[in-house]
């Protein structure tokens, strides 16, 4: 009996069909003596330990997909941690005056009193350059112009809130004295539209005591002038 062929471990790829196997371009791991002469047309390769540089290309390729992963999932947390983020809330702004500080006022930007903007809390000022005109405050009382803010009170622009002070007439936001000043409104309905512009302006002295326009022929816009319920209102029409 010849000396037993030592077997080697091969893949063997078929392109031709075989009795031995069912079907063509099919791949077997199989356990082969050195000698198989019933193959035809057969492709061999060693294929049962892989080479080294696969198995390092392989291990290289897992590696490379477990860093972008770990890439990607740090990706999406930074992006869900800024998504979700509120941001800080400015410290001095103020809803009422209630939430400032005893020598502030909450000063809204825009005179509705905490119905629309956030306010900011700002120091008091110690001294105010009173006019002889009022203003309606948030607080539901009039206050002298130009110190309201040293009182911790912001200026409303709905005069409706407070109770027209004895002896004035309403004049836009403000509260005019009607036996020394009259309103003036400026209307801004031209190329630069805008809410009515209104001030309190001093009554010429051939005015005291009277209910003629006439007395207001030589103001700005005189000759737009009327009288009613005992004051005078001079209304600049746009441009």
């Amino acid at each position: 009996m010849p000396p037993e062929q030592p077997s080697m471990c091969v893949q063997v790829l078929f392109w031709q069909r075989d009795d031995r196997f069912p079907s063509p371009a099919h791949t077997h791991v199989v356990k082969l003596p050195s000698a198989i002469p019933y193959l035809t047309a057969a492709a061999l390769s060693i294929a049962c330990t892989p080479s080294s540089s696969n198995a390092n290309d392989d291990a290289d390729a897992e590696t490379g997909s477990e860093d972008a992963t770990t890439e990607t999932e740090t990706e999406t947390g930074t992006e869900t941690e800024t998504e979700t983020g509120t941001g800080d809330t400015d410290e001095n702004s103020c809803a009422s005056p209630e939430e400032c500080g005893p020598d502030e006022w909450c000063d809204f930007p825009d005179d509705l009193c905490g119905a629309g903007q956030l306010g900011e809390c700002l120091p008091r000022p110690d001294e105010c350059d009173g006019l002889d005109v009022e203003i309606c405050g948030c607080d539901g009382n009039a206050h002298i112009a130009g110190c309201e803010a040293a009182e911790g009170v912001d200026r409303s622009n709905d005069t409706s809130m407070c109770e027209t002070p004895e002896g004035a007439h309403v004049c836009g936001e403000l509260f005019c004295p009607s036996d020394s000043y009259y309103c003036q409104q400026a209307m801004l309905d031209g190329e630069n539209p805008g809410p009515d512009v209104f001030s309190c302006r001093e009554l010429p002295e051939a005015c005291s005591g009277s209910e003629d326009c006439a007395c207001l022929a030589e103001e700005t816009c005189g000759s737009f002038c009327e009288f009613a319920d005992g004051h005078f209102t001079l209304i600049c029409p746009g441009g």
